[in-house]
């Protein structure tokens, strides 16, 4: 299998034009100069995963191409593949809120009643429990549960944290 097209012109062939190839390091610097001269983004750097591509004819470089790894965030390409989950931490929050209390009454052998968490406000805001409409009712004092007790947090130095409830009736 050859690398090589064959490209006509008025009928006849012309020279090969070779298939692209990816850039190797030694042509990485003339890669990023054309790019610069000759993109209106101009010379890109490489980010995360990226190949570069030259494709050339009579020995000469005649296209440009880079390939790198997806950007983390496209709602455009979220939509068109179906990734994209709005609500998607809330709803899941609902649906085992919902099934919960019938499953805890199999277990444990008595109805649960009410939910609550405990969000750390320097670092989150809660905003699924929000979403899901829990209720803040307060700040703790700093203190976690253990098997036997409660304990103060050692290195959040008694930090209070938002303690948000849901009503299961």
């Amino acid at each position: 299998m050859t690398n090589q097209l064959a490209l006509y012109s008025g009928g006849n062939r012309v020279e090969p034009f070779t298939s692209p190839c990816t850039a190797r390091p030694s042509e990485e610097q003339r890669f990023q100069k054309l790019m610069r001269e000759h993109h209106y983004l101009g010379a890109l750097p490489k980010i995360s995963e990226t190949l570069w591509y030259v494709a050339s004819f009579a020995d000469q470089w005649v296209a440009l191409l880079s390939f790198s790894a997806a950007a983390l965030k496209c709602s455009a390409r979220d939509r068109w593949i179906g990734w994209h989950f709005p609500n998607l931490a809330s709803r899941i929050l609902s649906l085992c809120q919902n099934r919960l209390p019938r499953d805890w009454q199999t277990v444990f052998h008595h109805p649960v009643v009410l939910l609550e968490t405990f969000v750390d406000p320097q670092q989150f805001r809660g905003t699924i429990y929000m979403a899901a409409n829990w209720i803040y009712v307060g700040d703790t004092k700093g203190f976690h549960r253990t098997r036997l007790s409660y304990r103060r947090y050692k290195n959040h130095a008694q930090r209070p944290t938002d303690a948000i409830l849901a009503q299961l009736f």
